[in-house]
């Protein structure tokens, strides 16, 4: 990313500099740039966008495991979304949402219900969900504890990408201007905790599951190539930045 501090300040455009940061509950990250300015940074991504990509990453680590866990929380998510998007398209009340979707933000058989019966009424067809083997496979691996393979992590997460990109795709399309509502209501929502006098930068990430872009990745396996080669280019970046910021410092 860039510092927007650097380029108020400068007027002009500083080179792009690799970060690390580990994804958090408040989706805000404190960076600090080669110049020593502190960047408040919030990506644009939703929860069920920000597991699926955690997923991913726990399948290029070889931590088959969590990467169910992740899969089925951004499922488990996703359709808290599609709730949420239901209750701006009938103008719902944001208080009366909350108590509502807490007497079952705890219960995630209720929350599918809930999901499905919209749904339904919505599209008037029943949407795909988990196939039972796929249930069964969740069952054991977070409620007994079974280790998967890489092969069935893989298998479990492209069934959830699957789904989600479908009816994901028909979201965006149907329901245009309440997604908008629900994203600014998210960078509104990060933007309040972020100190008024901070410098602050917005973005989008570029997630497999993105509602930028819905659809448009067919498979985790092609995902993660993606994934790994832009992991190599952070790395590369890495090394190269001792050698940019001596040039950058010959240049001022």
């Amino acid at each position: 990313m860039q510092c927007n501090k650097e380029h108020i300040d400068k007027g002009k455009a500083p080179p792009l500099e690799p970060f690390y940061i580990e994804p958090n509950e408040n989706h805000i990250y404190k960076i600090t740039c080669s110049a020593g300015h502190e960047v408040y940074h919030a990506p644009q991504e939703l929860k069920f966008e920000i597991l699926f990509e955690i997923g991913c990453h726990a399948i290029i680590d070889g931590y088959y495991r969590e990467a169910v866990s992740s899969f089925t929380s951004a499922l488990e998510r996703f359709y808290e979304f599609y709730i949420k998007v239901l209750s701006h398209k009938n103008e719902l009340n944001n208080d009366i949402y909350s108590k509502s979707w807490g007497k079952i933000k705890n219960m995630s058989e209720r929350q599918l219900g809930a999901f499905i019966m919209l749904w339904t009424m919505e599209f008037q067809a029943p949407p795909e969900t988990l196939s039972d083997s796929q249930i069964a496979l969740r069952n054991s691996v977070i409620h007994k504890g079974r280790i998967p393979t890489k092969e069935e992590a893989l298998k479990y997460g492209n069934e959830i990408l699957s789904i989600i990109n479908e009816q994901l795709t028909l979201i965006t399309e149907k329901y245009s201007d309440e997604v908008d509502i629900i994203i600014r209501d998210h960078v509104r929502r990060v933007r309040d905790l972020v100190p008024d006098d901070a410098t602050r930068s917005f973005g989008t990430q570029g997630t497999l599951i993105s509602l930028a872009k819905a659809g448009k990745t067919t498979s985790i396996e092609a995902g993660i190539e993606h994934i790994e080669t832009f992991r190599k280019g952070i790395k590369q970046a890495q090394e190269l930045m001792p050698l940019i910021q001596a040039l950058q410092g010959k240049n001022n």
